[in-house]
């Protein structure tokens, strides 16, 4: 046995050696083949460097590029920046690769607004420039998607809660409402900043105890509303833009600051940090254009012509979106100037 175990290994170390011989053959056989190439090239293009192009040195480098990254070492930084750069901007979309907080407007700046928005179609419109001129980071917050967090609201200089087509009673079909208003509440007992608008401004009335329900007809349209001669809100001494069904009543401790004659609490202050309207300051020409087609049906329910409703908007919105952005300003003045 031991006999045929060596003989065995012996011939099995004759036909390794065999192999190796073939292998190097083979190679010396490609590099001539290579050699004679690269001759008949330069005898047909006596001119032609030899050298490699330029792409085919950074495919080159590429690859070297890639193998250093796997071994933990970057052979040419600006390279490898330029790189990153490329694989980022393929899938500008995958917000999960840049984790944290999505700011717009001055995302530098020191302060911050945070935005509870709960529907893409109602935005910050005409308040946006005031924000983003004064400084503030912007923070959009979905709240029909999005998990509010409550570190996040609690540390905002601002928070602006705009409007929507659900009411704030309905908490058992969108159980989110009832996150909001506690963060709501939360930041209205500490004494922070608050501006709520439209739906936003009911959801401040009910965080704050007070009853809002289905009020017996839609407002919808240009409506004179009496701000009387408050700092903030006596901006509009022209009609404003109503669309709205539901209403609130007065909470305890709130000072309403404008009136109407179709419903009365058009908006109130809650101490010298909240702010609610229940109208659209923040709806500009564009802005109601858009309104009008995705609310056609609705219109339709109230005998409301688009067109005649397209045509107000042309005499009444943009000049309205001035005065609503005059009004963000003086709001965001008052506020500052409050201690925290």
């Amino acid at each position: 046995m031991e006999v045929a175990h060596v003989r065995s290994f012996a011939e099995s170390a004759r036909h390794r050696g065999g192999h190796q011989a073939v292998r190097a053959g083979q190679e010396r056989l490609r590099a001539d083949r290579l050699r004679s190439v690269r001759r008949r090239s330069v005898d047909r293009h006596p001119g032609r460097a030899l050298a490699p192009t330029p792409a085919a040195r950074d495919r080159g480098a590429d690859r070297r590029d890639r193998g250093a990254r796997r071994r933990g070492r970057s052979r040419d930084p600006q390279r490898l920046r330029r790189a990153g750069h490329r694989r980022r901007c393929r899938h500008p979309d995958r917000e999960h690769r840049h984790p944290g907080p999505r700011l717009n407007g001055s995302a530098a700046g020191s302060k911050t607004a945070v935005v509870f928005r709960h529907s893409p179609s109602v935005h910050l419109g005409s308040l946006e420039a005031p924000l983003v001129e004064r400084g503030y980071g912007i923070r959009h917050v979905e709240v029909a998607t999005e998990v509010i967090d409550p570190r996040l609201v609690a540390d905002a200089d601002v928070l602006i809660v705009l409007g929507g087509s659900i009411g704030a009673y309905q908490q058992e079909l969108f159980p989110f409402i009832g996150t909001e208003l506690t963060a709501i509440r939360a930041r209205l007992d500490a004494g922070t900043p608050v501006l709520g608008v439209c739906l936003g401004a009911q959801l401040m009335a009910a965080s704050l105890g007070a009853k809002v329900y289905p009020g017996p007809v839609l407002e919808i349209g240009f409506v004179d509303i009496d701000a009387g001669d408050d700092p903030v809100l006596a901006v509009f001494d022209k009609p404003v833009l109503q669309w709205h069904g539901d209403t609130f009543d007065l909470p305890d401790g709130a000072v309403p600051v404008a009136t109407g004659r179709t419903y009365a609490n058009q908006a109130f202050r809650y101490g010298e940090h909240g702010l609610a309207v229940q109208f659209h300051p923040e709806v500009d020409g564009g802005m109601l254009r858009q309104w009008i087609v995705d609310g056609v049906g609705e219109l339709a329910a109230q005998g409301i012509d688009p067109r005649v409703f397209r045509a107000d908007g042309a005499r009444h919105a943009d000049s309205q979106a001035a005065r609503g952005a005059r009004m963000m300003e003086r709001w965001l003045e008052s506020v500052e100037a409050l201690p925290r």
